[in-house]
């Protein structure tokens, strides 16, 4: 008899576990050979079906909720497009300070500092 070493290495839960994967994935694929060859009109039909059962269940989508959605994309938008710190504070309305340090070890380095909360006044930064 040929030696296979997993064999002994694997508990019979272990066993069971990834027979029925393997039988999870047989099922998945010939659902969906089956799904692939349905008509059109049976899909829509299914899915109207779940789209009515969702909004039972979890409830009609509110109005005004796509206008607060695309200022939520806007603004991300913005965020994502923002080419340095000055314009990604602008997005939100802060203003910044920027300072070149140079270290002991002589690099150069950038700092960017909010030096207020937003919409007080800057007074006197001790840096």
């Amino acid at each position: 008899m040929p030696h296979f070493p997993l064999i002994g290495r694997l508990s019979g839960r272990e066993y069971s576990a990834v027979v029925f994967g393997f039988l999870f994935i047989a099922f998945e694929t010939v659902l969906r050979a089956v799904i692939f060859f349905l008509p059109k009109f049976i899909i829509v039909w299914f899915y109207n079906r779940s789209r009515l059962l969702f909004h039972h269940f979890a409830g009609r989508p509110k109005p005004g909720g796509a206008k607060a959605k695309s200022r939520e994309a806007t603004i991300a938008e913005r965020i994502l497009k923002a080419p340095d710190f000055e314009a990604l504070c602008a997005v939100h309305g802060y203003k910044h300070e920027e300072h070149v340090v140079m270290t002991k070890d002589g690099y150069l380095l950038g700092l960017h500092r909010i030096p207020a909360k937003k919409g007080q006044r800057t007074g006197s930064s001790h840096w």
